[in-house]
């Protein structure tokens, strides 16, 4: 597919990565290999794939639910989803890149949920993996009284 659009794959010996997407199912936090694992009903499934046109990158991720899943999983996704939408409202002239993580952390934690802060978002271009490297995390709202 890449190929027959005049692209090609910027995951493929990525550091070593040895395919052209990363799957990441159920709890597993991202940057899957492809494998054996054969998806069932109630799962949920993160698909990453990324593509060089030329000479610049592009990279997308998106998650879905497998057939019907649970409640949990699909408030987990919901979740995520409000996350994501929180932290791209707070891309706006004036504004710094921990207002972004600040904003994605809130939505999480107040829903019960906890953000992964070993991992981060980051700029694209000619590399993959280019600065500013975007924290999901920032720090803490003020206090309300």
């Amino acid at each position: 597919m890449l190929a027959k659009r005049g692209a090609r794959s910027n995951f493929l010996n990525y550091n070593g990565f040895p395919a052209v997407i990363c799957t990441s199912p159920n709890d597993m936090i991202v940057h899957g290999i492809p494998g054996g694992y054969r998806l069932k009903e109630g799962d949920i499934i993160s698909v990453d794939c990324g593509a060089i046109i030329e000479g610049y990158h592009g990279d997308a991720a998106y998650t879905a639910g497998v057939g019907d899943v649970s409640d949990a999983a699909q408030r987990l996704m919901d979740v995520t989803e409000r996350s994501l939408w929180a932290g791209i409202d707070q891309l706006v002239i004036g504004n710094r890149l921990n207002e972004v993580g600040r904003a994605v952390q809130h939505v999480a934690e107040a829903a019960g949920y906890s953000v992964v802060r070993e991992y981060v978002g980051h700029a694209i271009g000619t590399e993959m993996h280019e600065s500013p490297r975007c924290p999901t995390t920032g720090p803490a709202l003020p206090a309300r009284h």
